[in-house]
């Protein structure tokens, strides 16, 4: 079975102010052809990646679409076929993201023309250049490695980044990425690191007894999950533990520190209540790279919260 889609390239979050233009564009040199490799658990016999060309500027073309077919060892349902699209989208998107050098400058994002589905037996090869504002130009090469993901590849995770990056509005992606945090803080690996409780269950229970009121009872019972812990230690705490112990922007170096991580569950409650506490610096600096080093980490290893 031969599956052919196409996968346009769009962009999100470019600037464009009085003096300022900043966007991406994707470019591509040489092509990719892959063989005999496992994608989402797929045993795929062979995939290649085939630009549309848009514009050529001497070496390079640039491009807004790519046809990518996929030859499977085994048939699949159309419903499992777009889930396997959509997991593409994402996965390439994240690909893309990844050699973004300037975020400000908005994200390249990977989006399935679900349309134009069809089947194919062309194969060719690609490597793909990002522009990513001004003279930048980041070059993502595709190997065969980077294809053979597991089975394992957490789609709740995954999908939640590429929303991120797909989102225009700045809270809108703080928002996405936010969830990935609470991923982790629903793990199981986070529920094994932080067993100490503040009260026992006996006692809660016992003084819920002696209120009349179902509601102050039912609050009282509900401190039974409190930890000794607060969040932001247990978070800064299980992302140390993970491997998120340092992260990069603009090739500066940050270490992970307890009040960054008390400033991401704070603008996080801000928002949430309607607040106007929110600083979108801090989101680039600090938020984005942390987000996306999870993201790496879980994807070189899928049972790093099991």
């Amino acid at each position: 079975m031969v599956i052919n889609f196409p996968l346009m390239i769009k962009s999100s979050g470019g600037r464009i102010d009085i003096g300022t233009f900043m966007s991406n564009c994707v470019r591509f040199k040489n092509s990719a052809c892959f063989r005999e490799i496992f994608l989402f658990g797929v045993h795929i016999l062979s995939v290649s990646i085939n630009p549309r060309n848009i514009v050529v500027d001497k070496d390079f073309s640039v491009t807004e679409k790519f046809d990518f077919c996929f030859e499977v060892a085994k048939g699949m349902t159309r419903e499992e076929s777009i889930d396997f699209a959509r997991k593409v989208e994402s996965y390439f998107t994240l690909l893309l993201v990844r050699k973004n050098i300037n975020p400000q400058s908005g994200f390249n994002y990977a989006e399935v023309d679900r349309l134009n589905f069809y089947t194919t037996n062309s194969f060719n090869d690609k490597v793909i250049h990002t522009t990513l504002s001004g003279k930048m130009t980041a070059q993502l090469e595709l190997n065969r490695e980077q294809w053979n993901v597991t089975n394992e590849y957490d789609n709740v995770i995954f999908s939640n980044y590429y929303d991120g990056v797909k989102a225009n509005s700045c809270i809108s992606k703080y928002f996405h990425w936010f969830l990935i945090i609470e991923v982790i803080e629903h793990s199981n690996r986070y529920k094994r690191e932080f067993t100490e409780l503040l009260f026992a269950a006996s006692e809660l229970d016992a003084i819920a007894k002696q209120f009349k009121s179902q509601a102050k009872s039912e609050a009282i019972k509900s401190l039974k999950g409190r930890t000794e812990k607060s969040r932001k230690r247990k978070l800064y705490e299980i992302l140390q533990a993970i491997g998120v112990n340092e992260y990069s922007v603009y090739d500066e170096k940050y270490y992970l520190t307890l009040e960054t991580v008390n400033k991401i569950i704070d603008y996080r409650n801000s928002l949430f209540h309607r607040g106007e506490k929110f600083d979108e610096m801090f989101m680039w600096h600090h938020f984005f790279p942390i987000v996306r080093e999870i993201v790496d980490l879980l994807l070189k290893n899928p049972k790093l919260l099991d």
